[in-house]
């Protein structure tokens, strides 16, 4: 999620919104931009392949924004989208 205007737009239309970044030293500044929103964005330190199909299983709605991404991170990418299409996430 970055430092959050992805998340922070979608909170402010209404959607529950969890925040996903392996960096966890972005949550203080995505929340200092959601509370000037006035919104809320839930956060969760941790990877693409830190969730598990059991995790998506409630999940609406993938977003990515403020993606570093590295040729490395390709099988993770396709791994995460596989996981999600099975748990039925559009």
């Amino acid at each position: 999620c970055g430092w959050g205007p992805v998340s922070i737009y979608m909170a402010s239309r209404g959607h529950k919104v969890t925040g996903l970044d392996i960096d966890e030293q972005v949550f203080e500044f995505l929340q200092l931009q959601a509370d000037l929103n006035n919104v809320k964005v839930k956060t969760r330190q941790g990877g693409m392949d830190d969730l598990s199909k059991k995790d998506l299983a409630n999940v609406n709605c993938i977003t990515g924004a403020d993606i570093c991404f590295w040729p490395e991170l390709t099988d993770s990418w396709f791994s995460l989208l596989k996981r999600a299409a099975d748990a039925g996430v559009k």
